[in-house]
């Protein structure tokens, strides 16, 4: 599985965010400062670490039917300031991705 979609996986950032962790050298594999894009990781045998800390996939995953009204982005952010379905959605605790 490629590096960047490991980190997402783990709720660390998002794929893009990832790759932008790997080239500011953020993240480790097996103790190896990794400094290319498109790496390959085996979650199985590979250790992965952001910052210094290891990284962990998410264990539960939970999933919402929602009926996206008119006027919202699924998104969970928007830097415009418009409605997002995120806004509909609480009383969850796992991470959300719409």
């Amino acid at each position: 599985m490629r590096l960047n979609r490991y980190i997402a996986m783990c709720g660390a950032s998002s794929r893009r965010g990832a790759d932008a962790l790997v080239a500011e050298g953020r993240v480790t594999v097996n103790g190896a400062v990794v400094q290319t894009m498109g790496v390959d990781v085996d979650p199985d045998r590979d250790t992965v670490w952001l910052d210094g800390r290891p990284l962990q996939p998410e264990e539960k995953k939970v999933y919402i039917m929602l009926n996206k009204p008119a006027g919202y982005l699924s998104t969970c952010r928007d830097d415009r300031g418009r409605r997002t379905v995120m806004s509909l959605v609480s009383g969850v605790d796992e991470r959300i991705f719409p």
